[in-house]
């Protein structure tokens, strides 16, 4: 739960594939086409040491510095990443993908606007759904609002089923009180990926500050039930919630239930008592996802 602030970072990395491009005609064509199998196998470190064959050949071949990068940022080694992806782009100036996925991860590091300055190069280069998306995700996370809502509708408007930017044009329309419009947004997103289940989380909330307790009751419970890793800590929210909404409903008994196991899923005791006292300003932190982008 947060003060009418904005996650951090929110969930589970969502991946993109899309298209593979690989250089050519370099020295280290053959393990750089080795580390791409390995990668494709999820065998990130296999793969890293590939790469580093490849960058050893020839230590001029962007993709390389661009698939190790990612690699790191897939096993958690974000400055690493960092590097690798401005080396990437240094060799090429215009590698889009490259601008894309630091600009993630810099999201990921709460470098909001660093990333912001990567996604605005990435849109001016190639203004693809994609970029769209990750500009709106800074856009949102530095609460320019109007501007995140219109990255994002840009965005689905270039490719309508494109993961997460539903649910995080959501959370844009929730944090400026359209709760109807984000309920909306959440359900399309539900609509097209319905086994991702934090998005009920969003959902719930909005439909809690409608006053529509009983459907809150229903969506927090999908966060509460479900066995997937993406809900997490988010288990504790999603039981405050429901207790919250089990209030409003004269639950007295559920309510205290919930609240009580909140608390044992890691909630505050002192934010989950401002909300039950109605706090102004108090709320249960939203969801907001990310994409990297693979292709190449």
């Amino acid at each position: 739960m947060k003060n009418g602030t904005l996650p951090l970072i929110l969930g589970a990395i969502v991946v993109a594939i899309l298209s593979l491009s690989c250089g050519g005609g370099s020295p280290g064509e053959t393990p750089y086409s080795a580390g791409l199998e390995f990668q494709r196998q999820e065998l990130c470190y296999k793969a890293i040491a590939e790469f580093d064959k490849t960058i050893k050949l020839d230590p001029k071949y962007a993709e390389a510095y661009h698939r190790r990068g990612m690699c790191y940022a897939q096993t958690g080694e974000y400055y690493k990443s960092l590097v690798d992806f401005g080396k990437a782009i240094d060799l090429n100036p215009f590698f889009t993908q490259a601008y894309g996925n630091r600009g993630t991860v810099e999201s990921i590091l709460g470098k909001y606007q660093l990333a912001l300055n990567d996604h605005d190069k990435l849109v001016s280069l190639d203004p693809t759904a994609l970029g769209y998306f990750f500009r709106g995700t800074d856009h949102l996370r530095l609460g320019n609002l109007q501007k995140a809502v219109s990255d994002f509708t840009q965005s689905l408007e270039l490719l309508p089923r494109l993961q997460c930017v539903h649910n995080n044009r959501g959370v844009a329309l929730h944090k400026l009180e359209l709760y109807d419009n984000a309920v909306a947004d959440f359900g399309y997103e539900l609509d097209i990926y319905p086994d991702y289940p934090i998005t009920y989380l969003n959902s719930a909330e909005s439909q809690r500050l409608l006053k529509k307790y009983e459907q809150a009751v229903s969506d927090f419970t999908k966060v509460i039930d479900s066995d997937s890793s993406d809900v997490g800590a988010r288990r504790g929210s999603a039981y405050t919630g429901r207790g919250l909404s089990y209030l409003m409903l004269k639950k007295q008994k559920d309510a205290e239930a919930d609240f009580a196991k909140g608390i044992e899923f890691g909630e505050d005791p002192e934010e989950q008592k401002a909300l039950i006292n109605g706090q102004e300003g108090k709320y249960i932190e939203l969801f907001v996802c990310d994409l990297f982008d693979i292709s190449g």
